[in-house]
């Protein structure tokens, strides 16, 4: 990665007329990282006040700017963590990466064989989606204000509309938690599991599916009716379960478009 730092001067004669003889143009070539380089030459973008790409080990980074640039400090931060062990098998054996920014969003199209997968990360709040194409596409371009993909069959120029794309209001996402895995302070002391305990708000009736690992091995997989009409704001959900561990950990599914509230949970 290399910044170009451009310096223009430019001198008048008092009548504010320039000739290219008053005009002195010069550039310094400054190395600002020496490890990471840019694999894919259509993956960088302007996100927000930083420079997006994807590295030569088929991560996604951020370039952060600074005044001065050392070995030991660089100002680079990879933004695929959550999505590290799928993304970086597509951009290895991808045969196509396109990018574009629209929408708040960085747009990362992945062609690897007949997958075509496009990536999102909303980078005001961190989050990657991923959705899928129909149809291959030779160009990915915001202009005026709109996405415009091409594509191969035809070079048929598609605009992405609110219309065709609802960026998943029509198909609402399952929520899940995931915990930390806990000890309870004894690490080397094997414990007995009886029950575990959810206290929720939910504003309208659902399942919510109780994962409980143990040692970091499925326990018990628990469907757990919520039912709105209850009387008290917040229920007390129980699953009756019976294991050792070391170590716990739990995860919830929530497979509902309201309001979702988990106000605490416990193990006995």
């Amino acid at each position: 990665v290399v910044e170009y730092k451009i310096l223009l001067l430019w001198f008048t004669n008092g009548s504010m007329q320039m000739n290219r003889d008053q005009i002195h143009l010069d550039y310094e070539k400054v190395p600002i990282h020496t490890t990471i380089g840019v694999k894919h030459q259509f993956t960088p973008q302007i996100m927000s006040n930083v420079v997006v790409f994807v590295g030569q080990d088929n991560g996604v980074y951020i370039l952060k700017s600074f005044n001065f640039a050392a070995n030991d400090k660089m100002n680079v931060e990879r933004i695929d963590d959550s999505q590290r062990d799928t993304l970086s098998g597509l951009i290895k054996a991808a045969t196509k990466i396109l990018s574009t920014i629209y929408n708040n969003q960085y747009y990362l199209y992945i062609e690897n064989g007949a997958s075509k997968y496009i990536y999102r990360y909303y980078y005001d709040m961190g989050i990657w989606v991923r959705d899928t194409l129909p149809f291959q596409i030779s160009s990915l371009v915001t202009f005026d204000n709109d996405l415009n993909v091409t594509s191969t069959t035809g070079g048929t120029v598609y605009k992405l509309t609110n219309a065709s794309f609802r960026d998943g209001v029509s198909v609402p996402y399952s929520m899940v938690v995931n915990s930390k895995e806990f000890d309870f302070n004894m690490p080397h002391h094997r414990k007995k599991l009886k029950q575990y305990q959810i206290l929720a708000d939910i504003t309208a009736a659902t399942t919510i599916t109780v994962k409980l690992y143990a040692d970091a091995v499925l326990l018990s997989t628990t469907a757990v009716a919520y039912d709105p009409t209850q009387i008290t704001n917040v229920q007390k959900l129980k699953v009756m379960t019976s294991g050792r561990f070391r170590y716990v950990k739990t995860e919830l599914t929530i497979p509902v478009n309201e309001l979702v509230q988990i106000i605490g949970f416990g193990f006995v």
